[in-house]
């Protein structure tokens, strides 16, 4: 008999609307998860004693949320950015920046001695920006130099840094992946992932694999040499159609698939295989995150956090 799919170590919920975007702060003693949801408010969840205050966003989604020492940067579905002051768990709106593009692709940041932001525009533009005493400056722009190229619109952008090389990986909607090195502005790989829209995305810089779903049932599984070239590519097909968020644990031993059908599903990121399929949410999952610190709460390394349609939040010790 096959091993029973592990339970959820907690399910909440609150008033909150749909949840599309998660975020884990730990950081001493204080254990603390951000939900940006469908109405606009950001929920501050203290993870040790279970209760939350939230602050006003803007009456649309939030879609993202990056946090760098007691600065919030959220993203709206029409890609407003704000920059939030935290004090104490007092939040001030110290800044906006409006790119005015309607997409539900989030945002991407990355640290190294400067703080980069990529951001989504519309025309298959990447816009990279520094952000820099609370405030967001334009950079650079990045857009194929094949102007009859129909790459459709930006879906999915991951920033990683690859040897000395800073890339960022644009993911456009005929299911093209362009890997770009971020300083140089030019292109190191191109390909083809699928040919339906892409709706989810990962990479793993270290073993240089990549991982994309669409609204199909297909997720296809991609790897690269060290010299991003095309070494392997696998099609796992899944019970039903759509997948919405892809995340690679941190350790990169297990990837989770958020998918239409309230499914979380867990593969071995090394065999592909599939591990669990997890059953706790009642519609589409929006977004999952796994904490880089320990839970002290559950004792987890890794925990996986998980906001859907259905306004919960379910939490998961997955094969720790």
């Amino acid at each position: 008999m096959a091993p029973l799919p592990p339970e959820a170590v907690c399910v909440i919920r609150g008033n909150m609307t749909e949840v599309h975007c998660l975020l884990f702060h730990i950081i001493s003693n204080n254990e603390i998860l951000y939900a940006g949801t469908e109405n606009g408010m950001v929920y501050v969840w203290n993870l040790k004693v279970h209760n939350y205050n939230f602050f006003y966003y803007i009456d649309v989604a939030c879609l993202s949320l990056h946090l760098f020492d007691d600065y919030l940067i959220t993203q709206d579905k029409s890609c407003l950015l704000k920059v939030w002051k935290n004090t104490n768990n007092d939040f001030n709106c110290m800044y906006t920046k409006e790119f005015n593009n309607v997409s539900f692709c989030k945002i991407d940041s990355f640290k190294t001695d400067i703080i980069y932001l990529v951001i989504p525009q519309s025309e298959s533009l990447v816009t990279v920006c520094h952000f820099e005493f609370f405030s967001i400056n334009i950079k650079e722009s990045i857009k194929h130099p094949d102007k009859n190229l129909k790459l459709g619109e930006v879906m999915h952008l991951k920033i990683f840094r690859s040897n000395i090389k800073l890339c960022v990986a644009v993911v456009y909607e005929n299911g093209m992946l362009i890997i770009w090195d971020l300083l140089e502005i030019s292109i190191i790989y191109s390909d083809k992932m699928t040919i339906d829209t892409p709706m989810a995305f990962d990479f793993d810089p270290v073993n240089f694999q990549g991982i994309c779903g669409s609204n199909e049932k297909n997720i296809v599984i991609f790897k690269l040499d060290e010299n991003f070239n095309l070494i392997k590519r696998k099609i796992i097909e899944i019970t039903n159609a759509g997948t919405s968020v892809l995340r690679i644990r941190p350790d990169r031993k297990i990837v989770v698939a958020g998918c239409w059908d309230g499914h979380l599903r867990i593969f071995s990121w090394k065999t592909c295989k599939l591990l669990a399929v997890l059953n706790c949410h009642r519609a589409s999952i929006l977004d999952v995150r796994f904490s880089e610190s320990t839970i002290k709460k559950w004792d987890s390394k890794h925990l996986l956090a998980a906001g859907g349609s259905d306004n919960r939040i379910s939490f998961w010790r997955i094969y720790e």
